[in-house]
């Protein structure tokens, strides 16, 4: 399709703002969102301001969606090709915006679900205490400090839960920690297998982007089980989907990849939606 013509794969997105903020507010009853007052009333601009406190703010604020500052229509739109993982440089001539608004807007949407796995991840090791203390006694499990990504290669942790796959953060100083040798080999993304419960996984990096692996293999110091197993070839051959995945924010792509994986078949629009209307967690 020639550049000059180009149109939405959502040529009509029914209700609109509407849609996301029944979203927001699922009970149709706003509340202010500083001292969390139902006394709200509604300006002529179309802002909120609290009776109690005095506080003006919109619906979407402090919200992922209150971040982006583009039409909801193509919000909308970005968000169904993103939950379809059409990657932004393959639809280009259907986009009525930048391509470099929508890979901010793609990149704000992997940071919701970020979060999001995140928080599932410490709901599930806080049912099972043993399993906890045993990562903890290897894993600091920080999400808000750099994942690990050393010259040669970059590092994240894998587990399943209850049938769940969980990645986590691993450090340069914690993959040193678990004694792992292996010689290193280009062009080879590896899952280290070192303990029962969990796996390290290896990805070669090539000056600041991932090298995306053409082949990948396992160490199996101990036995995979299934589910890792087929997260494994999944994770890979989502990799070649990518043209080039920064360094500085690879965490993004890897927490993506496992709620896809952990939801294959299933259809994203709505839930990632659901988190775009969440309130962002202060860290």
């Amino acid at each position: 399709m020639p550049a000059s013509k180009k149109s939405s794969f959502i040529t009509f997105f029914p209700g609109g703002a509407d849609f996301f903020k029944k979203l927001r507010w699922p009970d149709e009853k706003r509340q202010c969102i500083r001292c969390n007052s139902r006394t709200i009333y509604i300006l002529g601009t179309g802002r909120l301001r609290c009776k109690e406190c005095g506080l003006t703010f919109g619906d979407f604020t402090g919200t992922y969606l209150g971040q982006l500052n583009i039409p909801i229509t193509d919000i909308a739109h970005l968000l169904y090709l993103f939950s379809l993982g059409i990657p932004v440089y393959c639809c280009r001539d259907y986009l009525t915006i930048s391509i470099k608004t929508a890979y901010k807007a793609y990149t704000l949407f992997r940071r919701a679900i970020y979060d999001h796995s995140a928080q599932s991840f410490f709901d599930a090791l806080d049912a099972k205490p043993e399993l906890k203390e045993s990562l903890q006694s290897y894993f600091s499990l920080d999400f808000n400090k750099p994942w690990g990504s050393g010259k040669k290669y970059a590092l994240f942790g894998v587990i399943a839960i209850n049938g769940i796959v969980y990645t986590f953060p691993v450090t340069d100083e914690e993959r040193t920690g678990l004694n792992i040798h292996k010689k290193y080999v280009q062009s080879i993304s590896t899952l280290l297998c070192t303990v029962r419960n969990f796996c390290v996984v290896e990805i070669p990096v090539s000056g600041s982007y991932l090298a995306i692996p053409g082949v990948m293999e396992h160490k199996k110091y101990h036995k995979l089980t299934t589910k890792v197993q087929r997260f494994w070839k999944y994770f890979n051959d989502q990799l070649r989907n990518y043209q080039g995945i920064g360094i500085s924010h690879y965490h993004l792509y890897i927490k993506d990849i496992a709620y896809r994986f952990n939801n294959r078949g299933k259809n994203l629009f709505y839930p990632l939606a659901r988190m775009l209307t969440r309130p962002v967690k202060r860290k």
